[in-house]
């Protein structure tokens, strides 16, 4: 397929979302590899979900609802937003590195992890960027 035939295909989602699955499933030819891409992937989905759910603010007001609604310091917010990113890094960096060392074993969960991620990917994309 030429690129332009590429780029005219994966116009439509459902080529494109194919395409992103078969990638990241190429990745599992080289387990470690695809256990640091998967754990990006998901750390990024997982942050995102938990900054709409859990963070308000703007216009220099930040306000993290579980410790109530008044508005944090910057410095606080900083830590706050660290310790987010550090949560969710671990979080995903251990199951990722679970699910790599089953590759051979459990095709179908490592598939299924592949799908999430995919499947979360396109989600996010579509409500951050057309559903405005």
């Amino acid at each position: 397929m030429s690129q332009k035939g590429f780029q005219e295909a994966t116009k439509d989602p459902l080529i494109a979302f194919l395409v992103a699955f078969g990638i990241l499933s190429v990745l599992l030819l080289i387990p470690d590899l695809w256990a640091v891409t998967w754990a990006v992937i998901m750390s990024f989905l997982l942050f995102e979900a938990m900054m709409s759910t859990l963070v308000r603010g703007g216009s220099g007001i930040f306000q993290f609802s579980p410790l109530g609604t008044h508005a944090k310091h910057k410095g606080h917010a900083f830590l706050i937003f660290f310790a987010l990113i550090l949560f969710v890094t671990v979080l995903t960096a251990a199951f990722s590195e679970l699910i790599a060392k089953q590759v051979v074993s459990a095709w179908p969960a490592v598939l299924a992890a592949n799908l999430i991620a995919c499947i979360g990917l396109f989600i996010y994309m579509d409500m951050a960027y057309f559903r405005r």
